[in-house]
């Protein structure tokens, strides 16, 4: 066996909610103005944890956003991964729940 050193480790936690909330919406509108929401029915969140070599530097972070809708021309949509790292862009339902259901570290 060829020796070798673990630099780090990537574990993926998932998580898939039904809604059941009318507050649950998000916006596929443009302008503020002129909101185009959708009733969210189910969300989807991927984590990732990675651990350090040392196995005491540990992060998690957001790896995925999946909205499931109500919407007369929408089926399902996701959060940018440019935004993903950007929780004070999401609806606060949003953040809470991804904030509830984050693994521990």
């Amino acid at each position: 066996m060829v020796a070798s050193t673990t630099i780090c480790t990537v574990d993926t936690h998932s998580v898939r909610l039904r809604i059941d909330d009318a507050a649950a919406t998000i916006d596929f509108g443009h302008n503020p103005a002129y909101p185009d929401l959708a009733l969210v029915t189910e969300i989807a969140v991927i984590y990732e944890t990675r651990t350090g070599e040392d196995d005491q530097e540990r992060t998690t972070k957001v790896a995925s956003i999946a909205y499931v809708v109500s919407h007369d021309e929408h089926q399902t949509a996701f959060v940018h991964p440019n935004f993903l790292d950007q929780p004070a862009e999401w609806p606060v339902w949003v953040r809470e729940l991804v904030d509830h259901h984050r693994p521990a570290s």
